[in-house]
């Protein structure tokens, strides 16, 4: 059922609102009473296209400070704004499908992470960004919101070890 369409997309499609070939889909292009170019947002519960706005959200201005890539998502999820919430089901179900791929796609967690940094341009790869957030932590926070953990991460956290990385002092 997750990737059953929802009605309001399947009006898109059967408008034909499919993206800036055909016109109109998420975003329209107008013009305003000045004759500026303004791009419009399409409300998906009216199906009316409104302006855009620059939205703020907390958790992505305080990852803004933060250096390193694992910071940066620590910081995002950790927060409770909307944005911090969509950042972490998305986070959250990228981890468990990644750790449910093995050894389907790959022999092993290195091979996941080094396909998707190379292949998709990741600065983390999906263990090495739950290294990063705490793998303890989080895997009781997806529990505690309904999701199925794979039973190996949590037999590797049963087991004493609390990362997917063994790191040295150095960090190698």
């Amino acid at each position: 059922e997750r990737f059953v369409s929802p009605p309001w997309l399947k009006q898109m499609i059967t408008e034909g609102s499919l993206g800036g070939k055909t016109g109109k889909g998420f975003y329209l292009k107008s013009k305003d009473e000045n004759g500026k170019t303004v791009i419009l947002f399409r409300d998906v519960v009216t199906g009316e296209y409104k302006p855009t706005g620059k939205p703020r959200f907390p958790s992505l201005g305080a990852a803004k400070k933060k250096e390193s890539a694992g910071e940066k998502v620590a910081t995002v999820i950790a927060g409770d704004d909307a944005a911090a919430k969509c950042a972490w089901a998305v986070t959250a179900e990228t981890l468990i499908n990644s750790a449910n791929r093995l050894p389907e796609i790959a022999d092993d967690i290195v091979n996941i992470d080094r396909g998707m940094r190379w292949g998709f341009a990741w600065d983390l790869g999906p263990f090495e960004t739950w290294d990063v957030i705490g793998v303890a932590s989080s895997v009781a926070r997806m529990e505690a919101d309904g999701l199925s953990v794979p039973a190996w991460v949590k037999a590797m956290l049963a087991a004493g070890r609390k990362r997917f990385y063994q790191r040295d002092a150095q960090g190698e």
